[in-house]
């Protein structure tokens, strides 16, 4: 197998994994649904955009549901706090106090 295919394979993976954590259901992934084909980038998952990375920060810290779905709504709304940091509870009213 090469480096390509191995990487690749690892991505689907954490895709199934991240599908079962934050909807019981691996089905509602589809390999096909990579923006422009580039596995690794942003995907649409269940009418949902997310980059592999916040994908592979869920799987790996176990991130909760809700806080995941809390922090898609917030950054849509405008929000400038990464997952990471609103995991552990960072909020704008945080950052306000420093500024």
């Amino acid at each position: 197998m090469t480096t390509k295919e191995l990487y690749e394979q690892a991505v689907y993976q954490y895709c199934e994994q991240f599908c079962d954590l934050m909807w019981d259901d691996s089905t509602v992934y589809d390999i096909d649904d990579w923006v422009s084909n580039d596995i690794g980038g942003i995907i649409c998952i269940a009418d949902y955009w997310f980059n592999f990375s916040t994908i592979k920060e869920v799987v790996d810290k176990g991130i909760d549901r809700d806080i995941v779905f809390e922090w898609y709504d917030y950054s849509l709304d405008g929000g400038n706090i990464n997952l990471h940091n609103y995991w552990k509870g960072v909020r704008d009213e945080d950052i306000n106090k420093l500024g």
